[in-house]
């Protein structure tokens, strides 16, 4: 089994791999929000490359322009035993993106604990109790 590989902590690539640590599930429209970025589909084939198994799903939603048409889009997400097997070095990794938002961009910006029961510390902390003990290796690329 090939080991994860984590991204530059500040790198967009990071940015999105922090959240899906953290359980969430990210649309372009969510990930543009928090980066203004327009390339969520990319960072998230660069992010498979490192050796994460990233899941989506396509769905299909309707517009709020005044047709009223649908879009089909993808929400991409990690599985809990993919975020189990990163265990205490992927919340530490995900733990010193958020700080890096915080610094650099400020604390609107930042989300260091998602909304929901799934995604804060202690049950995450549930979820990953046997971590890892393989050492991961981490990426100076962007």
């Amino acid at each position: 089994m090939n080991s994860h590989i984590y991204p530059k902590v500040g790198s967009l690539q990071s940015r999105v791999l922090a959240r899906l640590l953290r359980s969430q599930r990210l649309t372009h429209i969510d990930f543009q929000e928090i980066s203004r970025s327009y390339r969520l589909a990319s960072y998230i084939e660069q992010i498979c490359k490192k050796y994460w198994p990233v899941l989506s799903e396509r769905r299909t939603g309707k517009t709020k322009d005044p047709t009223g048409r649908y879009v089909s889009y993808s929400t991409y997400y990690l599985s809990l035993e993919t975020i189990r097997q990163a265990g205490e070095r992927g919340r530490d990794y995900a733990l010193k993106v958020f700080e890096w938002e915080h610094r650099r961009i400020g604390k609107e910006a930042a989300t260091p604990f998602p909304i929901g029961d799934t995604t804060d510390r202690k049950s995450l902390s549930d979820i990953t109790s046997n971590p890892s003990t393989k050492d991961d290796k981490e990426d100076s690329d962007d």
